[in-house]
């Protein structure tokens, strides 16, 4: 589903105009140049401008989008102005940022590549973590075994304290 971006009015642009210049925040677009925060606001509200690359798989999500802040912080030359996420079951995995759209959407695919079947291996690790040690252990408890042994008798009692040993 895919919603309207807002239009600034002229008051809110001239408001984010000073900000640009109090604030120096440098905000760039899709071709790495240079735009006033207003134009950013603009864009960053339209998810279609935003969203580079969106892949989801069995258990893992790659998502690539625009930032359009230099989230390179002044290290380089170039803005780091896109950014790649990796989650799998939820959980983040991964991310990598790039400097041109070119480079995100190689980054997105190579991401992809990467951890579609680790994503599997994840998952399947953690269902033969849950069945094969897990539940037993849980079950074994609930018998009031304990892990390693299956005696139920009394732990000793050091006569002292009452402190079972």
């Amino acid at each position: 589903m895919s919603r309207e971006p807002k239009k600034l009015t002229k008051e809110q642009r001239k408001e984010l105009d000073k900000f640009d210049e109090r604030f120096g925040i440098k905000h760039f677009d899709k071709q790495g140049m240079p735009m006033k925060m207003a134009d950013f606001v603009e864009k960053f509200e339209d998810w279609n401008y935003r969203m580079i690359e969106n892949y989801f798989g069995p258990f893992c999500r790659v998502s690539t989008i625009w930032l359009g802040i230099d989230h390179g912080f002044g290290e380089s030359d170039k803005p780091l102005i896109f950014e790649s996420m990796v989650f799998i079951l939820g959980r983040e995995e991964d991310m990598d940022r790039y400097y041109t759209l070119s480079e995100a959407q190689e980054g997105h695919k190579r991401l992809v590549k990467k951890y579609f079947w680790r994503a599997d291996l994840l998952v399947r690790n953690f269902i033969l973590f849950t069945f094969g040690y897990l539940i037993p252990s849980i079950i074994k408890r609930m018998l009031g075994e304990r892990d390693g042994d299956s005696d139920t008798t009394e732990p000793e009692d050091d006569g002292d304290t009452g402190i079972p040993v």
